[in-house]
């Protein structure tokens, strides 16, 4: 359908198409400088705990999540000024641990800064995730949206790929003592991330007529216990994710396993990342393709698959003698089974909502939906608690169960027509 035949508040779609994709991918580029797998890395390095791994990656997750649920009574207004109001917030919060990796060389200050800065750029980073998904509702026709997510995550990853070649540059650098090329690499993650402001500024955004009426967020969550028990197909989709969600108890080790038990150069870090976008990248237009067929079911199905396969990988590695070369290849398919598995689970899982959901629901599913990452947040950190009484493969063995599980719950649920849920 040519943008013309498009209804009239889609007039600027492809405008809207184009800068949002533009922001999304100046976005992912620099995040990935500051990937879990790399941070895990400079945690470890710096502390020797695996504990507090762990404790970054839950912070990480819950800081992003929580806002998630909170933002769900200001999404629908002007998206986009929240967007750009929390986005100029959490760029500066970096600035915490750019300082002080230039300007200490005390590990234990450099730690805590990182702490603090990548917690606060996850919170002011979350509050703008459903915003930016009603923006994405509101300024893209319904044929358009898989698209848009099949263009941002093909573009993105191919920048992302290239990013983590960048990255082994960086911390092989020996003019770059540790833990200044982290830092180095937080200060090109900032400048890249400023430099996609404009992007979204310039987007178009069709406002509501009339006034949203206000609500509170407790009279708005105590609707989702009902949503639940009206809907079996919604109740399907929480416990799906809740379930899924126990990949985090393992993939946040994988870098730290590899390298200190099966033996793979720190060097590889920057490939392990470029991996992992390849997988994101490899199947991002395959995604796109499912979710035109309305196929969410059998993204979310294969997400789980996919996910399973690289624990499988992990434990295989990690059980049986194998080359040493033979197991960096196989890690880094790991990663890349890993990246095709989170792109394609957010695609599905979103999709589904915003294009079967009513218009009044869907912010508080949306919402929702991703906050339930803030109940399995605290995964990373029981993974890496483990860490200190078993070994590796128990933990990875222990995440393989509840993802076996959603593979049987995902089989309800239903291909729904738009406005059902």
């Amino acid at each position: 359908m040519d943008s013309k035949d498009q209804p009239e508040e889609f007039k600027d779609w492809r405008r809207n198409f184009l800068l949002m994709n533009l922001d999304a991918a100046f976005f992912m580029t620099a995040v990935s400088l500051a990937d879990a797998s790399i941070m895990s890395v400079f945690i470890m390095k710096a502390t020797g705990s695996v504990f507090l791994v762990g404790l970054l990656q839950m912070l990480r997750t819950a800081g992003f999540f929580i806002p998630q649920i909170l933002s769900v009574n200001i999404s629908g207004r002007k998206n986009k000024i929240t967007i750009l109001k929390w986005t100029a917030i959490g760029r500066s919060c970096l600035i915490f641990a750019l300082l002080a990796t230039f300007l200490t060389s005390d590990l234990q200050i450099v730690t805590v800064f990182f702490f603090i800065s990548l917690t606060l750029f996850g919170i002011c980073d979350g509050f703008t995730v459903v915003p930016w998904l009603e923006l994405i509702a509101k300024s893209l026709p319904p044929t358009k949206r898989s698209s848009f997510f099949g263009v941002n995550g093909f573009v993105g990853g191919l920048i992302q790929v290239l990013t983590g070649l960048f990255v082994s540059r960086i911390l092989d650098n020996s003019d770059l003592v540790f833990p200044r090329n982290y830092g180095m690499l937080i200060l090109i993650a900032l400048i890249i991330l400023m430099c996609g402001l404009p992007a979204m500024f310039f987007v178009r955004e069709k406002h509501d007529e009339g006034e949203k009426e206000e609500k509170s967020l407790m009279t708005i969550l105590s609707k989702i216990p009902s949503v639940m028990r009206e809907d079996k197909t919604v109740a399907t989709l929480v416990f799906t994710q809740l379930l899924v969600s126990f990949y985090s108890m393992a993939t946040p080790f994988y870098s730290v396993y590899a390298l200190s038990e099966l033996d793979v150069r720190e060097s590889l870090v920057g490939f392990f990342l470029s991996s992992q976008m390849l997988g994101r990248l490899a199947f991002s237009l395959i995604w796109a393709r499912l979710c035109d067929r309305g196929s969410h079911r059998q993204i979310i199905q294969l997400t789980s698959i996919m996910y399973l396969a690289s624990l499988f990988l992990m434990l295989t590695f990690g059980v049986f003698p194998i080359p040493r070369e033979l197991v960096e290849y196989g890690v880094i398919a790991a990663f890349a089974l890993t990246g095709a598995a989170m792109n394609g689970m957010w695609i599905g899982l979103n999709n589904y909502v915003m294009e079967t959901a009513k218009s009044d629901r869907r912010p508080l599913l949306l919402g929702f939906l991703n906050s339930l990452n803030v109940m399995t947040s605290i995964l990373p950190l029981l993974g890496g608690l483990m860490l200190g009484y078993l070994a590796y493969e128990v933990v990875f063995l222990a995440s393989v169960i509840p993802l076996s599980i959603s593979l049987i719950l995902v089989r309800n649920l239903k291909t729904k027509k738009p406005g059902d849920v």
